[in-house]
């Protein structure tokens, strides 16, 4: 067993005469030749018959809750934990296991509950710590998140995981500094992880550090990362990183369809915006007129670019007034604005200044409907 060699073993153990006082013994080693083949059904039900020997042992009890779960029981693993916690309910190990099991059972308020009487018990437990901090921002609990982050930070500042959680705090914050700190000193510790890699790269977008965006962005393809969120990522810094490179930009065009082809098209509108704002720079004005007009009753910010082409590229005024009008307009019926509608600020002062430059009625014509739901603005606010 020791070498490893566990098909000799099982043979060996099967010879051997058993007497009461070694039997559990013996069963257990049968229990774990099997369970390191792979024989799972097997290693479980000789582990049943060790604890019918032994009573309730933990030793034991321990290993049915693995082989269990192992072999995708969910639910037997999880009364097995149970049973433990019984025994001895000071032992961490079982609640956060107890915490672990009941979130992959998408139970994670029951969760959060075991990891509470963990820290309870031991409030230096960082990895308890960890695991609490990180259900409550999956939950968007930021504010229950935020002292547990900063209590696991005076434990152990140098802990990557701590580092993570933390840099999603931030990130939500909009301290983008303070992601690229925490994440590059994760990355001098050896961490690549795609999803905080992604993270780095859309901290560099959100700070305007575009050149640093799209190589962390290529990095995550070279290493074979090729995802709907590494393209648009990639996509969205190319398109902000020129207006006058036409090589450039025809690899965000690339990139923003490679995206619509690996997603599931829950953001297709981004993409599409996007791609409207790609033909715009690379003076395909009429393509993009299309590409917005096809956006204006799911998207505010199409009918709020659809104004900015007829002001500056078809000096149209009397068409530029009526979609900043209308931008308006939709944005003043929503009870609760998306980040599309973060210009209107901006389509007022324009208004003001395009009426001022040329008196006249602006016509009344709607060109959105007000029943149509609009879609969140996720390209700059990802969490």
């Amino acid at each position: 067993m020791q070498k490893g060699e566990y098909a000799q073993a099982l043979s060996q153990l099967e010879k051997l005469n058993i007497g009461d006082s070694t039997q559990a013994e013996i069963l257990q080693k049968q229990a774990l030749c099997n369970f390191k083949l792979g024989r799972l059904s097997q290693a479980k039900k000789l582990y049943y018959s060790a604890l019918e020997k032994n009573g309730d042992s933990p030793e034991i009890l321990l290993q049915i809750a693995i082989v269990t779960e192992k072999d995708y029981n969910l639910s037997e693993a999880l009364k097995t934990f149970q049973k433990l916690n019984k025994l001895d309910s000071t032992n961490t190990f079982y609640l956060k296991e107890l915490a672990r099991i009941n979130t992959r059972m998408e139970r994670a308020k029951l969760g959060m509950s075991y990891l509470k009487k963990a820290i309870e018990i031991d409030d230096k437990d960082i990895e308890s710590i960890v695991s609490l901090a990180n259900l409550y921002l999956n939950d968007a609990k930021d504010e229950l998140a935020e002292p547990l982050i900063k209590k696991g930070f005076e434990l152990d500042s140098s802990s990557i995981k701590m580092r993570h959680l933390r840099s999603r705090l931030l990130y939500r914050k909009s301290d983008f500094y303070g992601v690229r700190s925490d994440l590059l000193f994760t990355m001098t510790l050896g961490d690549s992880t795609s999803f905080y890699q992604r993270l780095l790269g859309t901290a560099y977008y959100q700070m305007d550090s575009i050149p640093q965006a799209i190589a962390v962005f290529k990095r995550l393809l070279k290493v074979g990362e090729d995802t709907e969120n590494v393209r648009v990522g990639l996509a969205f810094a190319q398109l902000k990183s020129t207006e006058n490179n036409t090589d450039v930009l025809r690899e965000s065009t690339d990139n923003f369809y490679l995206a619509i082809d690996l997603g599931k098209s829950d953001r297709l509108t981004d993409y599409e915006l996007g791609l409207a704002d790609v033909a715009d720079k690379l003076g395909q004005t009429e393509t993009a007129i299309h590409r917005f007009q096809n956006l204006i009753n799911f998207r505010p910010k199409a009918t709020f670019r659809l104004a900015e082409i007829y002001e500056k590229k078809k000096n149209d005024k009397e068409m530029s007034l009526i979609f900043y009008q209308e931008y308006l307009r939709v944005c003043g019926t929503m009870k609760k604005p998306t980040a599309d509608c973060n210009f209107m600020e901006l389509a007022n002062r324009r208004m003001t200044n395009l009426k001022t430059n040329k008196s006249m009625e602006i016509p009344k014509i709607v060109v959105a409907k007000d029943s149509v739901e609009m879609v969140v603005d996720t390209v700059r606010n990802d969490d």
